[in-house]
Formats: structure tokens, C-alpha cells, sequence
């Protein structure tokens, strides 16, 4: 359900800014519409500070593990991410110095260790040398009248040579080595990567016992969100030098709290019912046996718009459904269910994952059931399993399981689809466009039947009722539904009649991928059986052919699931239930810290 809110603007003297705010923090039930753009280079330089912050977080959780060390136990969250943030940088700064030594010590690796010092006082002395390269032999002729040439090293590539001149020659007419800028030899050079490495192994270790007081940051991160958030607001209000108003909404069962706090604080408040230009957040109340459903809506960052409606309840019900027909397998189920009970018991203390793993346990056996019943255990035989295991007749008989699993995707559709039309139907029943739902759904089970006569059992008549379902469909949807004052409507009719059909076909996905998943798991299967008849000492490759193969199937059958079965709902549903996802989810202003609080009660609730 989702909860109705009230458009509350709160009106206060322009001294009592600051005291305002932070009694409607205290409250955490407004969310904040801001009345002008805020803009202020205060926000600017703490946005700059959360994103750094939110960096190192991201870092150090990644690429360090925790050394438990007292060492910064004494600083505070602000001065453990400065000092963080300095390590950072000292840390990039070593490593460019770090990669200039090692291209210096390629460039100086071919002439082994040399003093540039000694070049130079043989200059002075009137003998020059130059250090040069060629990629041909033959090159060095060319210098042999005016010097003398020591051949220093070679590779496939390359001659390293140098030319010993008692005259100054032209450096631009020679093929001159391209040596380090800085003279330094080599051995130095040794030292200074060395001396590197140990500052470098330093700050990985002084980052490392910062990543065990990780929590002071993430606390800090929260509270400069809450000053952010403080100051955007206090820019965000309207004012005329002698008052200060703020608006948003608040849902309307905090409506008495809030007028008890205006009275007490001496505001003045005005609520009114969004109207139809107001864009209200959503507040979903979800029972909690069906709240399992949240972290779906989390991964994919979608909510209701406020004048839509709340479909989690059926979200989560047919998501469950195509995920078990998706993946299929009643082996892997049985593999999901002992990760999630595992999973229960190791994070049974982690109230962020009890959520997802309630739901992945749900999902877990809903597999194992339609595995079950189709009896796919790791794509193995029929015939190896015990007359108990070996599923329904009508779904596994190679004969006629495929036109039946068909006809059950088909069936899942026009229920999925006409279901949408029909409780469309029953939300605006105050209205005649209700009967042109019902017209839309009679329209999609027509389309059932007409792509079970086309695809499963096209051998069979077409059923006369079904004509009848089209013929009243269409003239409820004709009278009732088409607004004819609209030629946009009228226009998209036709596209609307051939998109249901294409919905319905739609769900015959369901059949497709669930198959691929099977013929996967089945070639790896027959993989590893072929290396075992060539000899039975090759078990250890059939194991690995084994694990490899159905890992794999296992990770696109989840990919199938993220893409056809959110899909269905997403899409397909959604366009027969005309709901289209504009929603924004309902964030009060409050701390972030209670608000971390309150999720975690809440989760512990479920």
C-alpha cells in the first residue's frame, strides 16, 4: 500500500532558522521540496568531502585487509580519513616516482653500471663519448671515420655502442641513446626503487590498520551527509527578511505530530492534498511476511509513482515463479537452498542481509520445486532417479513435455497480464474506463488462445468462445477505453492491440532459457562423460569439466533471471497495469545515523 501524504509548508520567524531545522531533523517525517535552487560554495567543498570520503571507504573495504593495531585508536573519524586521505597521496606520489626509477633503469639496464661523473671529466680532458644505439649493424660503419666505436651490449633489436671522439661531435647527427635526464647510475637508481618499495610497504601497512577503525570513517561520511543536508535545506528555504517557510510532505498519519510540535515550537503550518502537479514521494507499507520483496526493488531502483500503485506483493509472487522456470534445475536449487541456510547462520547478526537471504531461500526452493516436478538434477537421466523423483509425466515425457511447458508459460502470461487489466479495473471502479480493462483483459486471453492454436497445439480448432472474448473485448475497449477525443489514443490503439499479443508471446522466454539452461548443464555433462570412456584416469579432468561447466550455467541462468524474469514484471506487466516506475522513494529529513537505526529495527522486526 502506498501511504497518502499531505503537500505541508511550515512557516517560522527568520531568527529561528537554524532551531527550525533541527527540530524537524529531530521529527525525521518531511520530505524536504526545496522552494528556491541552494547554491553555496559551503556544500560545494562538503560534497568534495563525502565523494573523498566515500573513495577511501570504497578502497580500503576492497584492496586492504584489517591489521588490528592501536596506532590511530586516538583520532577521531575527521582526522582518521585526513590521515587516510594523506596516505593516499603520499602513496600515489611514490608510486609515479616509483615508475620514473623503473624507466630509468631500463634505459641505463643495456650499459650495465657506468659513472656519468667519469664521462664528463673525460670531456673536460678533451676525449668525448657518446652513448648510442642502432637497430642495423651496418650503422656503425658510418661513425668509423670520425671515432672510434666500443660495441657495449646487444639484444634481438638492438646495438648499444659508444663513440670515443678526441673532437666535439654534432649530437644531432648521432643516433644518441635516450638516457635519464637526471645523471644517475644505476646502482643509485637500485637503491632509490628499494628505498621506495619500503615507503610504499609502510602506507600499505599504516592503511591496512586504518581499515580495522574503517567504522569511524563510514560515521564520519554520515555526519557530514547530515550537515549537508542541514545546510541544503536552510538555502533551500523561501524567505522574505522577516519569515522563513519550508515545504515538502509528510505522510498523513504524522499530520497530529507534527501540529503538536508547530503549536510547541510556535510555527505556522499549512497541509493540503498533493495535487495533480505536486510530484509526492512514495511511502510503501509492505506486510512483513511479503517484505522479502525490497531488496528486488533496491537492485533495480524503481518505485511506484505516488498516484500508481503498489504491485510488490504480485512483483515477488511471479518473480519467484520465473526465477524457479528460469534456472530450473532442482540440483542447484538444492545448492541455493544450503548456501541460504548457511548464509542464515554465519550473517544470523547481519540485519542488512537478513532481507536478501529470506529472499534468496524463497527463490532457492521455488527451483527446487519446478525442478522437481520437470525432474532436471544437474540435466542427468531420467532413468538414474527413483520412480519418486521422476517428476510429472506430462512434464518430463519427451513427447509432449515441450508443447506442455508452453502451454503453462502461455497460461502464465494471460493470468500475469490479465490480472494487471482486471485489478486496474477494480482500482478505478468508479469509473466506466473500468469496463475497457475488462475489455483488455478478455483481448489478452483471446491472444492466450490464439498462441496456443499458433505455437503449442496448432493441430487443434480454435475454440469458438475465444471469438467471442475478442468480439466483447473489443467493444468494451472501443466504448469505454478510447477516448475519441484524442487523436494520440486513437492512433496508438492499433499498437496497443498487437503490443498485447506481444506480450503474451513474451513469456514463452520462460520456456526458451529454462531449455537453454538444461542443454548446457547436459553438454558439460556429456563432456566430462566422454573423457572418463577415454580412461578412467582422467576423472580429475571430468571433475574440473563438471564444476567449470555447471558454475558457468549456474551464472548465466542467473543473468537469464535478472534480465527476462525482472523483465516480465517490469515491462510486460507494467504496460497492462500502465505503470510506469516515476516514482521517488519517501527520504524525511532526520539524521542519517537514526535513520540507519530504524532500518535495522526494522529488519530485525521481520
Amino acid at each position: 500500500m502506498i501511504e497518502k501524504m499531505l503537500k505541508t509548508t511550515i512557516i517560522c520567524r527568520i531568527e529561528d532558522r537554524d532551531s527550525t531545522l533541527d527540530s524537524l531533523r529531530s521529527l525525521g517525517m518531511l520530505h524536504v521540496e526545496q522552494v528556491k535552487r541552494p547554491d553555496s560554495p559551503t556544500q560545494t567543498v562538503i560534497s568534495y568531502e563525502i565523494d573523498n570520503a566515500n573513495h577511501i571507504v570504497g578502497t580500503l573495504s576492497s584492496e586492504y585487509n584489517p591489521i588490528d593495531k592501536t596506532t590511530y585508536n586516538h583520532l577521531s573519524g575527521e582526522e582518521l580519513t585526513k590521515e587516510a586521505i594523506r596516505l593516499f597521496e603520499n602513496n600515489v606520489e611514490l608510486k609515479k616516482d616509483l615508475e620514473i626509477c623503473h624507466r630509468n633503469k631500463d634505459k641505463l639496464l643495456p650499459w650495465g653500471s657506468f659513472s656519468f661523473s667519469k664521462i664528463d671529466s673525460l670531456k673536460e680532458k678533451g676525449l668525448f663519448v657518446y652513448l648510442c644505439e642502432s637497430n642495423h649493424k651496418e650503422e656503425l660503419k658510418n661513425y668509423q671515420d670520425k671515432s672510434s666505436i666500443e660495441i657495449v651490449n646487444t639484444n634481438k633489436n638492438k646495438i648499444y655502442f659508444a663513440l670515443i671522439s678526441t673532437e666535439e661531435l654534432k649530437k644531432n647527427q648521432l643516433p644518441l641513446a635516450p638516457l635519464p635526464l637526471e645523471k644517475i647510475s644505476l646502482a643509485q637508481i637500485e637503491e632509490n626503487i628499494c628505498n621506495l618499495n619500503k615507503k610504499i610497504e609502510d602506507i600499505n601497512t599504516a592503511l591496512s590498520v586504518i581499515v580495522s577503525d574503517i567504522s569511524k570513517i563510514k560515521e564520519h561520511v554520515n555526519l557530514l551527509k547530515e550537515e549537508l543536508e542541514f545546510i541544503t535545506n536552510k538555502n533551500g528555504m523561501g524567505n522574505d527578511y522577516v519569515l522563513c517557510y519550508i515545504k515538502g510532505f509528510i505522510p498523513v498519519t504524522q499530520h497530529k505530530i507534527l501540529a503538536l510540535a508547530a503549536k510547541k515550537q510556535g510555527w505556522a503550518i499549512m497541509s493540503t492534498e498533493p495535487s495533480s502537479n505536486d510530484n509526492p514521494p512514495t511511502l510503501l507499507h509492505v506486510p512483513k511476511i511479503f517484505k522479502i520483496a525490497d531488496p528486488i526493488f533496491e537492485f533495480i531502483g524503481i518505485s511506484p509513482g505516488y498516484q500508481e500503485w503498489d504491485v510488490s506483493i504480485c512483483f515477488l509472487f511471479f518473480f519467484t515463479i520465473f526465477f524457479g522456470m528460469i534456472v530450473g534445475d532442482a540440483g542447484y536449487g538444492a545448492i541455493f537452498f544450503i548456501i541460504a541456510i548457511i548464509s542464515k547462520i554465519v550473517f544470523r547478526k547481519n540485519l542488512k542481509l537478513k532481507l536478501p537471504i529470506n529472499l534468496f531461500l524463497v527463490l532457492s526452493i521455488a527451483t527446487i520445486i519446478w525442478g522437481s516436478l520437470t525432474c532436471s538434477f544437474f540435466a542427468l537421466p531420467q532413468e538414474v532417479f527413483p520412480r519418486q523423483l521422476q517428476g510429472l509425466k506430462s512434464l518430463t515425457d519427451p513427447t509432449i513435455k515441450d508443447k506442455n511447458i508452453q502451454y503453462i508459460c502461455f497460461l502464465i502470461a494471460a493470468i500475469h497480464l490479465s490480472f494487471a487489466r482486471i485489478w486496474k479495473s477494480i482500482l478505478i471502479c468508479n469509473s466506466f474506463r473500468a469496463l475497457g480493462q475488462l475489455g483488455w483483459a478478455m483481448v489478452i486471453w483471446g491472444n492466450f488462445f490464439t498462441a496456443i492454436k499458433l505455437i503449442v497445439f496448432n493441430q487443434d480448432p480454435f475454440p469458438t468462445f475465444a471469438f467471442y472474448l475478442y468480439v466483447i473485448g473489443i467493444v468494451l475497449i472501443l466504448v469505454f477505453y478510447v477516448q475519441w477525443t484524442d487523436i494520440g489514443s486513437i492512433f496508438n490503439l492499433p499498437f496497443g492491440f498487437i503490443g498485447s499479443f506481444v506480450d503474451v508471446l513474451s513469456y514463452i522466454r520462460l520456456f526458451a532459457v529454462g531449455l537453454a539452461t538444461y542443454y548446457i548443464a547436459n553438454s558439460f555433462n556429456n563432456m566430462g562423460n566422454m573423457l572418463l570412456q577415454i580412461s578412467p584416469w582422467l576423472i580429475v579432468g571430468t571433475i574440473i569439466v563438471l564444476l567449470f561447466g555447471h558454475i558457468l550455467n549456474i551464472l548465466l541462468a542467473l543473468m537469464g533471471v535478472l534480465v527476462h524474469g525482472i523483465r516480465l514484471n517490469t515491462l510486460e506487466f507494467s504496460n497492462q497495469m500502465e505503470l510506469q516506475w516515476l516514482g521517488h522513494v519517501y527520504t524525511p529529513f532526520k539524521k542519517q545515523t537514526k535513520m540507519i537505526e530504524e532500518k535495522e529495527e526494522e529488519k530485525e522486526r521481520i
